[in-house]
């Protein structure tokens, strides 16, 4: 969210150096909690499908990204996206804690 609202570009890159740390942590930390709470029958599969969703489907979400971006402005696609996240996280969220 903060990318989109910024007008310096140094902090343009503070942005986006934090995004660049969170996403390069979050691989390694979810991988590991999905395998340590997975069955061990299953972890082959589980995994499989780890990889895939993040091999297979990730370049999918880029295309359509930049092919957006280069349609509409990133200063609305931004927050656009950024409310999307927030909402489904919350469904999410409030799903799980009813289970």
């Amino acid at each position: 969210a903060g990318i989109s609202l910024v007008k310096s570009f140094y902090l343009l890159l503070f942005f986006c150096l934090l995004t660049g740390f969170s996403f390069t942590n979050f691989i390694p930390v979810a991988n590991s909690f999905i395998q340590e709470e997975c069955d061990p029958g299953i972890r082959g599969r589980i995994m499989s499908f780890f990889s895939v969703s993040f091999l297979g489907i990730y370049p999918f979400g880029n295309l359509t990204v930049g092919f957006l971006g280069a349609h509409l402005s990133y200063h609305f696609l931004i927050p656009i996206y950024v409310i999307l996240l927030l909402f489904l996280n919350s469904v999410f969220l409030l799903k799980n804690k009813g289970s």
